[in-house]
């Protein structure tokens, strides 16, 4: 992708190995600061957190402006 595709942050929250919880953020602070808020509350013997780099490219862009 190119260098300057925007770049959203992505959370994630797995409960059991089930996805509970997805949520996007413009920085990487805002996620990690989430993540951490997260953590303080799971089972770390059955739950995960993750944060994600996502580039959005341009196509990603127009084919959302189509809906």
């Amino acid at each position: 992708m190119a260098k300057n595709s925007p770049t959203i942050w992505v959370v994630v929250l797995v409960e059991s190995g089930i996805p509970t919880l997805v949520e996007t953020y413009l920085t990487e602070s805002d996620a990690t600061i989430r993540e951490q808020s997260l953590r303080s509350t799971i089972n770390f013997d059955y739950d995960e957190t993750a944060v994600f780099e996502v580039e959005i490219g341009v196509e990603s862009i127009q084919s959302l402006g189509a809906q």
